[in-house]
């Protein structure tokens, strides 16, 4: 190929791009601070990041999103506006999906790592004669994630649940009660193995006896 014709064929690749973006594009950019319900100072969302339902999203300050997050908040009919609450330092890392039909919050210096999933509701599969997909979203159970907790890799924060402060969630979890403060939990499903003796002023191992749902896994998700 010649210089010209390469130089036309960059040209011909920009302009295809160009039209890719213009078409879809501004979906992948996150709106401005003006359109969440509150977005604190210092706080910044990294695109390409996908926001539905800004209005009821608060972010606080010194928030860190990073790229290809997906955070839904999503009215539904009949019930109250959704609330998700992200608070103070904050970290999320990329490719985590968020989702919030009544209420989720996660409060000041959690870490959230990537790949993680978090939501306070699922698909509704009670008809198996039906698709899934036509039988609408299960009702909120609210999500509650306390200060200074470690979510970390590929880990699954099920409808419903709490962690109190400072719980670490090991990667490739899937947590689907409630988990007490400074605790580090791990498994399908979690499971507290470390906790933190105030007494000793060091983390100890809990022993846990075998667990027949172990390796069940889940199919709640949005």
């Amino acid at each position: 190929m010649s210089e010209p014709q390469s130089r036309f064929a960059r040209y011909l690749t920009r302009r295809k791009m160009r039209r890719i973006w213009n078409l879809g594009g501004p979906a992948f950019m996150p709106p401005p601070p003006r359109a969440f319900a509150a977005f604190g100072k210092g706080s910044l969302i990294v695109a390409p990041a996908r926001v539905e339902g800004a209005e009821f999203v608060s972010i606080g300050k010194g928030v860190s999103i990073l790229e290809h997050i997906w955070i839904i908040a999503r009215a539904q009919p009949g019930q109250p506006p959704p609330r998700l609450v992200i608070g103070d330092r904050v970290q999320i890392n990329r490719f985590t999906k968020i989702v919030c039909i009544g209420e989720l919050i996660i409060e000041h210096d959690t870490m959230i790592g990537d790949n993680c999933y978090i939501s306070d509701t699922y698909y509704l599969y009670d008809d198996p004669t039906k698709p899934i997909a036509a039988q609408g979203l299960a009702p909120s159970r609210p999500v509650h994630i306390g200060p200074d907790c470690h979510i970390a890799f590929r880990s699954t924060i099920r409808p419903g649940v709490t962690l109190a402060e400072s719980v670490h969630v090991g990667s490739g979890s899937v947590v689907s009660e409630d988990m007490p403060a400074r605790t580090v939990v791990h498994g399908d499903p979690a499971r507290v193995i470390r906790r933190y003796n105030p007494e000793r002023g060091e983390w100890v191992f809990v022993r846990q006896p075998a667990d027949p749902r172990a390796g069940e896994g889940t199919a709640d998700t949005v």
